[in-house]
């Protein structure tokens, strides 16, 4: 029930954000809020925030892992920048039902579509961003990112170095929130893991079922429309 009232409340900035700033658990937007950086779970969300928070040389108010279209819409009418991550559904969505195995097959598919579809009329004041550019060069997102709003953020070197020390933070926050116990770390962190592949590997079956053709389709055709517009 509390993951369909956040999908359905999470489309409207007007009734989730005041929520969300009383709540304190992500970081809601505001009107201190420099950048927006918001996808669906398990979307780089977590790497995407830490690169970009490493390479600046001043504090920049960042609202992040909400996860809801109502960060990046209420982003879009302040004029704020905003970036939208991208990752196929099931990638996605196996990693997501790993951290969160109460949810349902169908309720994170529809969800992921919905999540998008919120945004659609909006696509004219976001960069739309693929989980493989996050991953593969964060630079380049920043640099795009400065390009098209016309912005001067300081540009992650995507080395492996600073790719270590991305993940550092991450690991160092998972253990403050989930303590150090590794297989709830697996489960709920967000690094890459043996561990988490081969749950991942053994979830891929139930995504692929027959029962779930029609939800996956809609999911994927929900990406594939998106896609060819993303970095």
């Amino acid at each position: 029930m509390r993951f369909e009232v956040k999908r359905i409340v999470g489309n409207h900035p007007g009734l989730y954000l005041p929520i969300a700033r009383r709540r304190m658990r992500g970081l809601p937007f505001t009107s201190q809020t420099e950048l927006v950086i918001e996808g669906f779970p398990r979307s780089g969300n977590t790497f995407a925030t830490g690169a970009f928070q490493l390479a600046q040389r001043r504090p920049v108010v960042v609202a992040h892992h909400e996860h809801v279209p109502a960060q990046v819409i209420a982003a879009v009418g302040r004029r704020v920048p905003a970036i939208v991550l991208l990752r196929k559904p099931e990638d996605c969505i196996v990693s997501y039902l790993v951290q969160q195995p109460v949810v349902t097959w169908r309720q994170a598919l529809r969800a992921y579509r919905h999540f998008y579809l919120a945004l659609e009329p909006y696509r004219g004041g976001l960069l739309l961003v693929r989980f493989e550019s996050v991953i593969g060069d964060f630079g380049a997102v920043t640099r795009a990112l400065n390009q098209r709003f016309g912005t001067s953020f300081d540009v992650f070197e995507h080395t492996p170095q600073n790719v270590a020390r991305v993940f550092a933070m991450i690991d160092e926050d998972n253990r403050r929130r989930f303590g150090d116990q590794d297989e709830r770390i697996h489960r709920m962190g967000a690094i890459p893991s043996a561990v988490r592949a081969e749950v991942e590997e053994r979830l891929r079956d139930a995504f692929r079922s027959q029962d779930l053709a029609a939800s996956r389709a809609r999911a994927d055709e929900m990406y594939d429309m998106l896609v060819g517009d993303a970095l």
